[in-house]
């Protein structure tokens, strides 16, 4: 038997509260130190949830991992707007009111919406044909010593040029600003620059954010609006963030809910703009799992906020070649590897096919989990993704709807070294799962 509704959401909150008729608790889609979330349950077991903060249902339940469709009783939910679709349908012919005088009317609700009709179709743009999309995030992962830095000022340095990018595809000339913080720009950067031939007059680097008081280091939570000004006087068509983790202060990176309240201004901003938001992120040190995107650092909310991953690694095959591999795609078909060497003079790119998958040039030499075990541990992250102890009876039944069997999961639960905690003692406790390295 499911858990019930409102048991399935309070047991992925934060320490809720009884509150009369309902509950309170901090609210996962905003840095919440009040608890502004109210959540009730109705005659029928629907659960109702309201962020007096202003966060609409759609961002908590996002933050939540869950769906409309988890907030009622049965296999039926509606959809956001059904209401709407089925006015139309009982309406249909020629008395029908518009879409938009549907769309004014729900408005009048405080809900922003619009009708898919009004939204004309966009083909995707690209700054590197195939590989990093215009207007999107897309990350750059890999390991030290990689040479993820050299690699991005080579892309800058293309872009300032209009040159070709490595496997020859065609890349519109514009400029270019960088965040950096962790090299010089007079020693570092700006060598680097001239040695791949760039027009550095189309080079903009934000060093720091001007206040009353002085100067401080630009922060992606508070400053998106500044970079959205830089990027629309210099016309930027790329922005280089190296490494993503500097411009994070005061965030979680390990809290899902914190990575994607930081990262959805930013994506809009580069959406609105259509700059691309290049990011160089490091990998974490779990090279047991055969899925590349779980070596991105931190919470899995920063490869889900990016449309395009790019990892770079090691040549298992060939001393002193490099790698760089589409780990994550998904608005085209992923394109074949590259091969590179780190120069003195930069980047040399080569030719030669490249015959390593993700999965290889990530997971090192260890031996790779079982199809089953992999399953088992995806579900573990996203289940116990946002940090808050989930009760075992809940996992247990998601690992059934699944079909993960006891064995993977227990399996997966030792791998990820899950830590489990018993509630009281009484008659009914239950078991707490939680991941490690949270409060």
């Amino acid at each position: 038997m499911s858990a019930a509704p409102i048991d399935l959401v309070l047991s992925r909150l934060e320490s809720p509260k009884k509150n009369g008729k309902g509950w309170t608790a901090l609210c996962p889609a905003h840095e919440d130190h009040d608890p502004s979330l109210s959540v009730k349950e109705g005659d029928d077991g629907r659960v109702l949830l309201h962020c007096f903060a202003g966060c609409d249902g759609a961002a908590v339940l996002e933050a939540l991992g869950l769906t409309f469709a988890d907030l009622f009783v049965g296999d039926r939910a509606p959809l956001p707007g059904e209401s709407a679709r089925r006015t139309r349908a009982r309406k249909a012919g020629p008395t029908a009111p518009p879409a938009t005088v549907q769309v004014g009317r729900i408005a009048e609700s405080g809900a922003r919406v619009v009708c898919l009709a009004d939204v004309p179709p966009q083909d995707v743009t690209w700054l590197w044909p195939g590989r990093i999309p215009r207007g999107k995030i897309a990350l750059l992962i890999g390991d030290p010593g990689m040479g993820k830095t050299m690699l991005a000022l080579d892309i800058v340095a293309r872009v300032t040029r209009g040159a070709n990018a490595p496997d020859g595809s065609s890349m519109s000339a514009g400029d270019v600003v960088i965040l950096t913080a962790e090299d010089g720009l007079a020693d570092t950067i700006r060598p680097r620059l001239d040695r791949a031939g760039a027009d550095v007059e189309r080079v903009w680097a934000l060093q720091a954010v001007r206040l009353d008081e002085g100067e401080r280091q630009f922060c992606l939570a508070s400053d998106v609006e500044r970079l959205e000004r830089v990027v629309n006087e210099t016309e930027a068509q790329l922005v280089i963030v190296d490494p993503l983790d500097a411009y994070l202060r005061g965030v979680d990176s390990h809290r899902n809910s914190e990575v994607r309240g930081v990262l959805a201004p930013f994506a809009a901003m580069l959406e609105r703009t259509g700059a691309t938001g290049l990011c160089v992120h490091h990998l974490n040190k779990d090279s047991s799992t055969l899925n590349a995107l779980y070596r991105a650092g931190g919470s899995l909310a920063f490869v889900a906020a990016a449309r395009s991953v790019i990892g770079v690694a090691p040549d298992p095959d060939t001393e002193g070649r490099r790698l760089l591999l589409s780990v994550k795609l998904n608005i085209a078909a992923r394109p074949p590897g590259l091969g590179y060497r780190v120069t003195d003079r930069g980047i040399e790119w080569d030719s030669d096919p490249v015959t390593c998958d993700a999965a290889t040039a990530f997971g090192g030499t260890k031996k790779a989990d079982s199809d089953l075990v992999s399953a088992a541990k995806e579900m573990l992250r996203e289940v116990l993704g946002e940090g808050a102890p989930i009760a075992q009876v809940l996992i247990d039944e998601e690992a059934e709807r699944r079909g993960v069997s006891k064995k993977s999961l227990q399996t997966a639960k030792k791998a990820l070294g899950v830590k489990s905690k018993r509630e009281g003692f009484a008659a009914g406790s239950l078991w707490y799962w939680q991941l490690p390295n949270t409060p």
